[in-house]
């Protein structure tokens, strides 16, 4: 069996999926041998996790050894696949699905790449976005598949100013990826970059916080120039679009929630 799938069990259930997939995203098959389609299923989710080399998990569920399990957990038929994520079930289907099925429903919550597109970028493509040689980290993705490089390309043409060039990326992708968190991310960062700070000059350092990944540090910032006396547009503008860069969605709560108390 791959490292990327495993037997769920009651006694594992809390770490071995729980646990991981506040990490990394697991699948949970509910099975049984005497289950047809459970069988013919299997092998499509086999396919899948291993395409997808470590970025999602396995968990197969052996209904008739975890009765009890299946019971508390409402399964009423099978197969049952639900995929758990940060701690909690955010989607589920019953059936069968095709490989393509499968990556589809997938695609909200994670990209499934196909082995045969797989793409190698160099290690130091991050170094070169960090240190702004964004014309060399762009020429390291020219002739790759767009859907995996998307997001530095997306980043490298914000970095240049070229915003328009960087939303032609975004608008080009695969509706599918674009409810993906990575693209949703990349959205914001055009967002972000598209403000107006005119009358705001002072934010372009939060700006070019949030835009080097130190989302929490330039929220901060924001939220503490929303509480001083000026033109506040730009700063609502600049918060609402960055919320769109953080992955958590409990701290996204929460930022909302500060920034409601300071406007009403």
């Amino acid at each position: 069996m791959s490292e990327w799938i495993f037997d769920a069990t009651a006694s594992n259930f809390g770490t071995d999926v729980v646990e991981k997939s506040n990490v990394t995203p697991v699948l949970v098959d509910f099975w049984a041998d005497w289950c047809e389609p459970c069988k013919n299923l299997m092998p499509v989710l086999h396919s899948v996790v291993e395409q997808a080399a470590g970025a999602l998990l396995l968990a197969k569920v052996n209904t008739d050894q975890e009765q009890a399990m299946a019971m508390q957990m409402g399964i009423q038929s099978l197969p049952t696949v639900a995929l758990v994520k940060g701690g909690q079930i955010v989607d589920s289907f019953t059936g069968l699905k095709s490989e393509t099925e499968l990556k589809e429903w997938l695609a909200p919550h994670i990209v499934v790449a196909d082995q045969a597109a797989e793409t190698v970028i160099d290690p130091g493509l991050n170094a070169l976005i960090a240190s702004g040689q964004y014309e060399a980290a762009l020429a390291q993705l020219q002739n790759q598949p767009i859907d995996q490089v998307f997001a530095p390309m997306i980043q490298i043409y914000v970095g240049l100013g070229e915003l328009a060039a960087a939303q032609k990326v975004f608008d080009g992708l695969d509706e599918s990826i674009q409810k993906t968190p990575q693209a949703v991310q990349s959205q914001a960062l055009i967002d972000v970059a598209q403000v107006d700070i005119s009358e705001r000059p002072e934010l372009e350092q939060v700006r070019s916080l949030m835009l080097s990944g130190q989302y929490e540090v330039a929220l901060e910032q924001l939220l503490a120039a929303l509480g001083q006396p000026g033109e506040k547009a730009a700063i609502k503008q600049m918060l609402i679009a960055a919320f769109g860069l953080l992955e958590d969605p409990k701290a996204v709560a929460s930022y909302r929630r500060r920034m409601s108390r300071m406007l009403f």
